[in-house]
């Protein structure tokens, strides 16, 4: 048996927010600086950008696509093992289906593609700067009207869990974004104010994450406890191989 601690889990991965953000925070002040040394300004070039959490394509940005992905996973499992239980594990695979859209998005930056047609299409100034803004508010609203009685419907711990977590990515992926555009606007990408807002913001969506994911695995905990993992080969070896490897269990505990 395979034992998973869910609160070592968490606290792992909140060490990891912890350092992305100071690490963040250093690539902040790193970018303010420019230095006279050829070796050294390389240096500072390539650790801001693979550690800013406003850039793209770096380590942030694939911190979080894999955290929006183990996400997807984990949405999946509960779907599959309440299958022949429940009804919702309809909305399951679809929230799982959603997670999985947002770290493709996540690392492929589809949703900035959006930018121009929406300032074709309506004035996008001040919070609105960053036109995707609006059709992420408009999904946002979808999924709630769509969720909200399910989500209701769920164990108290698991609810407040899921409840917070998407509040705070919500908080920073749309609110603080809207006020970095108004900041970008009217001060520009380089001023200190934008780049710090723009830390806080994906410091908020790292940390709703985290917490999103803690939800899950507090309900494959309380729900679902103790499931069995099957691993089957096909082809030639397949009755070595079965006798082999056994079932598989593993268990959420906290």
């Amino acid at each position: 048996m395979i034992t998973l601690s869910t609160k070592r889990a968490i606290e792992v991965l909140v060490v990891i927010v912890i350092v992305l953000s100071l690490l963040g925070l250093m690539a902040v002040l790193l970018g303010r600086l420019s230095l006279t040394n050829d070796l050294l300004e390389e240096f500072r070039e390539s650790v801001v950008r693979l550690f800013s959490l406003d850039a793209e394509a770096n380590v942030p940005t694939w911190y979080s696509s894999s955290m929006l992905l183990l996400l997807s996973g984990l949405s999946a499992i509960i779907a599959r093992l309440s299958q022949d239980t429940t009804v919702d594990h309809v909305r399951w695979w679809i929230i799982s289906l959603l997670f999985l859209a947002m770290s493709i998005d996540e690392a492929a930056v589809i949703h900035e593609m959006s930018i121009k047609a929406m300032r074709m299409l309506v004035p996008t100034t001040g919070y609105l700067y960053y036109g995707w803004v609006i059709p992420g508010a408009a999904v946002v609203i979808g999924v709630v009207l769509y969720c909200w009685r399910f989500v209701l419907a769920l164990p108290q711990p698991v609810r407040r869990r899921l409840t917070l977590g998407a509040a705070l990515y919500v908080g920073g992926v749309l609110v603080v974004e809207a006020i970095t555009g108004r900041i970008a606007e009217q001060q520009g990408q380089a001023a200190l104010a934008y780049q710090l807002t723009a830390t806080l913001e994906e410091v908020l969506e790292m940390l709703g994450l985290v917490v999103l994911i803690s939800g899950m695995l507090c309900h494959l905990h309380l729900v679902v406890g103790t499931f069995q993992v099957r691993i089957v080969a096909r082809g030639v070896d397949r009755v070595e191989t079965s006798r082999n490897l056994k079932h598989s269990s593993v268990d959420f505990d906290e």
